[in-house]
């Protein structure tokens, strides 16, 4: 269980660590030998399993640190600098979560008083533990302010610490029945809102449509499925989970970072989506395919790249466009001249003319860019 929670999430070595000290810690005070022999086993195991994981992380990536947080947040050596420059998004992230989350300030209130309710003698165990508890939600909180927030629904970084919160409330019940139940009941309801917006509903379940995004992109990834290309064919994107899926055998470089050691460690980055790929270093990987869905990227690449504006032609079709996923197939690559692509059939253009075209179909404007629309664009499908 602590090698699987190590390999979910960054801190999740941590919650393991916490777990066994608040264990171990138990055994010493009940003097019970077999539940020690237990916990020695279970943290031998567990050192095992997380020595293996480490290693094939250094051999896999080159870091002792998670390839995804050393994207989004970089070294280390680094973390004061991320801290300082994106506190503000962090912090408004962690506010917003509290707020929504009685259960963890209220659960605060009640150790506060529980403890000064309590003799020095049984308030030492119960301030180790509650200790113990705080350490992993602090680390999700560092990785939060670092990061500046993130951009997913449901507070994804923070969220899994609320049942701890309410277990945490359930253990005060035990000590005190009068004011932990109440604790209890308040934290439990309290904390029913945020997971009730993340959990989907059992007819949800059952009738699943994917959403026109993700059918969208992956009746490209079947495209070139079919299209029988070679191995060597490399797709460049930032849209990388859909695709992972939908084109299994295509050569996949991750524009964020998250999965590739070398644009995870010298690439700029661009705080809660990880790194961004700068035009040189795109044109060095010489993708047959370029995939992503940022206009500022976009804009980026058409600025900073001549190999971009000469040597790509734009899959500037509706579907795509609509959906703000923007497509890019290098002229003397095989998929160029397949003709395979069904989701964008006999639909080429340069990436100058698509880019305008997607800027004028965008119907919110999230970018800090001025969008020109004084010249329509020439299509078919204007609105």
């Amino acid at each position: 269980l602590g090698v699987a929670l190590a390999a979910t999430r960054p801190e999740g070595c941590v919650v393991y660590a916490a777990q066994w000290c608040a264990g171990a810690g138990l055994d010493v005070l009940r003097r019970q030998a077999s539940s020690r022999r237990r916990q020695a086993v279970a943290l031998g195991t567990f050192l095992a399993g997380f020595a293996a994981l480490t290693a094939w992380r250094v051999v896999t990536y080159g870091s002792l640190v998670p390839n995804s947080v050393l994207a989004k947040i970089g070294s280390p050596s680094q973390l004061g600098w991320r801290l300082a420059g994106h506190f503000r998004g962090g912090l408004e992230y962690a506010l917003e979560f509290a707020a929504q989350s009685p259960a963890v300030w209220l659960l605060g209130l009640l150790v506060i008083a529980r403890i000064f309710r309590t003799g020095p003698r049984q308030r030492m165990p119960i301030q180790a533990a509650l200790v113990l508890a705080a350490v992993p939600p602090v680390m999700g909180l560092v990785v939060a302010l670092g990061n500046n927030g993130d951009w997913m629904p449901h507070h994804r970084l923070l969220a899994p610490y609320v049942p701890l919160c309410v277990l945490l409330c359930g253990v005060l019940a035990l000590e005190t029945p009068r004011i932990g139940v109440v604790a209890l009941l308040v934290a439990g309801l309290s904390s029913v809102s945020p997971f009730q917006l993340a959990r989907p509903s059992v007819a949800h379940l059952i009738d699943h449509q994917p959403s026109e995004f993700y059918a969208t992109l992956c009746g490209l990834g079947s495209d070139l499925e079919r299209a029988g290309l070679p191995q060597s064919t490399v797709v460049a994107t930032e849209l990388l989970g859909i695709l992972s899926y939908c084109a299994p055998h295509v050569r996949i470089r991750d524009l964020n970072g998250l999965t590739d050691r070398e644009i995870a460690h010298s690439e700029p980055s661009a705080g809660t989506f990880g790194r961004k790929t700068r035009p040189e270093s795109l044109e060095s990987m010489r993708p047959d395919m370029v995939i992503f869905n940022d206009l500022t990227y976009w804009r980026r690449l058409l600025a900073g790249s001549a190999w971009f504006s000469n040597e790509l032609l734009s899959l500037s079709c509706g579907p795509l466009l609509a959906q703000n996923t923007y497509v890019f197939v290098r002229r003397d690559s095989v998929l160029a001249a397949s003709g395979r692509l069904s989701v964008c059939p006999d639909e080429r253009s340069t990436p100058a003319e698509a880019f305008k075209e997607a800027v004028c179909r965008r119907q919110d404007w999230p970018y800090s860019f001025t969008r020109d629309c004084a010249t329509p664009f020439d299509s078919k499908n204007e609105d």
